[in-house]
């Protein structure tokens, strides 16, 4: 929770926490870097230990079934990785 204060008006507002599985259902593909971003309020680069918090958050709705990990792949000398990323679990009705 964040208190906002707007000096100009004196109005203060209550900042709730972001939800987590809200933003994977948003954005399915999530990475754990994107996701602290959006969690921390990080206009730029994340700090290693925020996208490990966000990492480990993200694991623990993998864990709980609502969202399912996609494994990374490491590139190749002098290319780039795909980063793991984080997909929405759809959990359909039996009829």
């Amino acid at each position: 929770m964040q208190l906002l204060h707007d000096a100009p008006t004196g109005l203060v507002t209550v900042r709730q926490g972001t939800d987590l599985l809200a933003l994977v259902r948003a954005q399915p593909g999530l990475t754990a870097a994107d996701a602290a971003r959006l969690l921390f309020d990080v206009a730029g680069p994340p700090e290693p230990k925020a996208v490990e918090k966000a990492r480990r958050r993200l694991d623990s709705l993998v864990r709980r079934g609502l969202v399912k990990l996609q494994p990374g792949r490491e590139g190749r000398p002098g290319g780039t990785a795909d980063p793991a990323t984080y997909h929405p679990v759809v959990l359909l009705e039996e009829p």
